[in-house]
């Protein structure tokens, strides 16, 4: 019961670190494209700089997703009869939600937004492909999640991806 107890703990703080760290990555970029969306949307203090803000946004923001997810793997790492699957075989998986909300946002980045001449509202458009991004990274989190659990509990079965249910 205690070496359970370890490894869930594990695997939970393991994924919401992996959270966070891909939570200011992701931010950082999005100070590359538009610093605006820090200042203006995420309201950023004038005393702190934008990249510390947004990485700081990151940070806090991508804990509780990942603390979530730990919960999932753990969930679907142990439940039912067959054997569970051990932190090792579980790491691997806690990186497929972070491919898929990459994924999703480059995806969303590259979704066309209309071409502004102005330079004066080429601020409006680049907030505009952040909140895009954002809006992929997290669909592509939550479907990414999905799949892992669902490839854990295909693991643990014995089941290949391409069984039916039935089989």
């Amino acid at each position: 019961m205690r070496d359970d107890l370890r490894k869930d703990l594990l695997v939970i703080l393991t994924a919401a670190c992996l959270g966070s760290l891909f939570g200011v990555i992701h931010n950082s970029i999005d100070v590359g494209i538009s610093p605006e969306f820090y200042r203006l949307v995420k309201q950023a203090p004038a005393s702190i700089a934008v990249g510390l803000w947004a990485a700081y946004i990151g940070l806090s923001r991508g804990f509780v997703p990942g603390l979530l997810l730990g919960a999932g793997f753990c969930f679907a790492s142990d439940s039912g009869n067959a054997p569970p699957v051990g932190y090792r075989g579980l790491v691997p998986w806690m990186l497929v939600p972070i491919l898929f909300a990459a994924a999703f946002s480059i995806l969303a980045a590259m979704l066309p937004v209309s071409q502004v001449t102005d330079k004066s509202k080429l601020t409006a458009q680049h907030i505009e492909q952040v909140r895009r991004m954002h809006t992929g990274l997290y669909m592509g989190g939550f479907l990414g999640g999905a799949v892992a659990c669902r490839g854990i509990l295909r693991r643990r079965s014995g089941r290949s991806w391409v069984d039916s249910p039935g089989k």
